[in-house]
C-alpha cells in the first residue's frame, strides 16, 4: 500500500530498543532486526473501498507552527520509536512495524486505492522474511525533535538504504501505548 508497504512503511517507522542514535549522529547506525520486540497488532481490517480509480489523496503538509524544543524523555521516547519501526521494516515484520504507528494512520493506508493491495499485504504478513542485510535502513540522525501545541511531536529523521540517504519529517503523537508515528512528509 503505497510507499508504505513497499518501502517504509520505508522508515520510518522504537519503543525499548538499544539502538544508541544521538539526536544529531553523522554516521549510519544499522538497526538490528532482533530489536523489533513490540507486540504486534492484529492485520488490520480493510476499510471502506470508496473510488478504487483514483490514487491515494495528496498528504497535508505538517504542520510545523507553534513548535518547541522537545525534553530530553519526549526526544528519547520519540526516538525508540523510530528506531523500532526501522527494526521492524528490517526484520520483514509488517504487524510489529504497524504497532509503530497511530490508529489513524493505519486506517488510512488500509482503504481506498491501497485496498488494490490488500491480497499482497495479506501474503506478505504470512511470509514475513528479514530484510538482508545490505538492504536494511539505517538510522542516520534524528534531529529536531520538538513538540507542537497539540501534544504531537514532529522529529526530522534521516536514514540511508544502499547509500542512498533519504530525509523526512515525522510526526508522532502519545497514546496510552507509547509514541506512535502519525504521519510522514519527505524533505528535499
Amino acid at each position: 500500500m503505497r510507499r508504505f508497504a513497499i518501502g517504509f512503511l520505508l522508515l520510518l517507522g522504537v519503543a525499548g530498543t538499544s539502538v544508541p542514535v544521538a539526536a544529531a549522529q553523522a554516521t549510519p547506525v544499522p538497526v538490528d532486526p532482533a530489536t523489533c520486540t513490540i507486540a504486534p497488532v492484529e492485520p488490520p481490517a480493510p476499510g471502506e473501498v470508496g473510488d478504487l480509480t483514483l490514487p491515494s489523496p495528496i498528504a497535508t503538509a505538517i504542520d510545523e507552527a507553534n513548535t518547541t524544543p522537545a525534553d530530553q524523555a519526549t526526544i528519547d521516547a520519540v526516538t525508540a520509536t523510530i528506531a523500532q519501526s526501522i527494526a521492524c521494516q528490517n526484520a520483514g515484520d509488517v504487524l510489529r512495524l504497524l504497532a509503530n504507528f497511530s490508529e489513524r494512520w493505519i486506517a488510512e493506508r488500509f482503504s481506498g486505492y491501497d485496498l488494490v493491495f490488500y491480497g499482497r499485504f495479506l501474503e506478505s504478513v504470512e511470509l514475513a522474511t528479514p530484510v538482508p542485510g545490505a538492504a536494511q535502513i539505517e538510522l542516520v540522525a534524528i534531529e529536531d525533535v520538538r513538540v507542537r501545541q497539540d501534544g504531537a511531536a514532529l522529529a526530522t529523521v534521516i536514514t540511508s538504504n544502499g547509500g542512498e540517504q533519504e530525509r523526512s519529517l515525522l510526526v508522532l503523537i502519545e497514546t496510552a501505548g507509547g509514541w506512535r508515528i502519525d504521519g510522514s512528509q519527505a524533505i528535499d
